[in-house]
C-alpha cells in the first residue's frame, strides 16, 4: 500500500489568527473533499493561530491536519516564549515542522539540537515533518529521496522506528518523519 502524499502549509511568520481563520476558510472552499484525500494536508499556522485553526478544522470538520512550526525539545523549563510538545498535544497538533533551514541558519540549530526536538515529537505521539539539506541558494538539489549535503555537515542520528502504531492505529507499522523539499 502506498502512503498518500503530504502537503504542508508553512505559513512562517505571516498571518494574524483572524487571518488565518479566513485563509482555511477559503482553503476549504477551493480544495474539495476528493482532492484532500488524495494528499495529506497539514495546515502549520503561526504559533498565535493554533488554536484558532484547530477550532475551525473541528468545528467544520476539515479533513486538515494541523502542525507546528517548531517545538522545543525539553517538555518544559524556564524557556521563554518556547512551546513544547505536550503544549502542541493539548492543541491536537498532529505534526510539527523540524530541522527547517531557517533556523539552522538564522539561529544555530544543530543536529544535535534538531534529534532533541525529533525524539520530544515523536515521544508526544505527533509526526515530525522533518527538514533535511541546505537551503537553495547554497545547490541543495532534490534527486529520489537524498538531498546533496555540504561537506562534513551529518545526517540526524534517527531511530529506525519512530512511533508505535502506524496512521492507521495498528501496532506494528512504525512511521518514519516526513521529508519536505524545499520551494522552488
Amino acid at each position: 500500500m502506498s502512503r498518500r502524499p503530504i502537503m504542508a502549509a508553512n505559513w512562517k511568520m505571516h498571518k494574524t489568527h483572524l487571518e488565518a481563520i479566513q485563509t482555511v476558510q477559503k482553503l476549504s472552499y477551493l480544495l474539495d473533499r476528493d482532492e484532500a484525500e488524495r494528499v495529506e494536508v497539514v495546515i502549520c499556522p503561526p504559533f498565535t493561530a493554533l488554536r484558532s485553526v484547530q477550532v475551525l478544522i473541528e468545528s467544520d470538520r476539515l479533513p486538515y491536519g494541523l502542525g507546528a512550526q517548531d517545538v522545543h525539545g525539553d517538555p518544559h523549563g524556564a524557556f521563554t516564549g518556547e512551546v513544547s510538545a505536550g503544549m502542541l498535544v493539548a492543541l491536537k497538533c498532529g505534526y510539527v515542522i523540524v530541522g527547517h533551514s531557517e533556523r539552522r541558519q538564522l539561529f544555530g540549530e544543530t543536529d544535535a539540537l534538531i534529534a532533541k526536538k525529533l525524539k520530544a515529537v515523536v515521544g508526544a505521539g505527533m509526526t515530525p515533518i522533518l527538514c533535511v539539506g541546505e537551503t537553495l541558494a547554497r545547490g541543495t538539489r532534490w534527486s529520489g529521496n537524498s538531498a546533496r549535503r555540504s561537506p562534513g555537515s551529518t545526517l540526524l542520528p534517527c531511530p529506525r522506528s519512530w512511533s508505535p502504531t502506524s496512521r492507521s492505529g495498528r501496532a506494528g507499522r512504525a512511521e518514519r518523519p516526513r521529508r519536505r523539499t524545499p520551494a522552488r
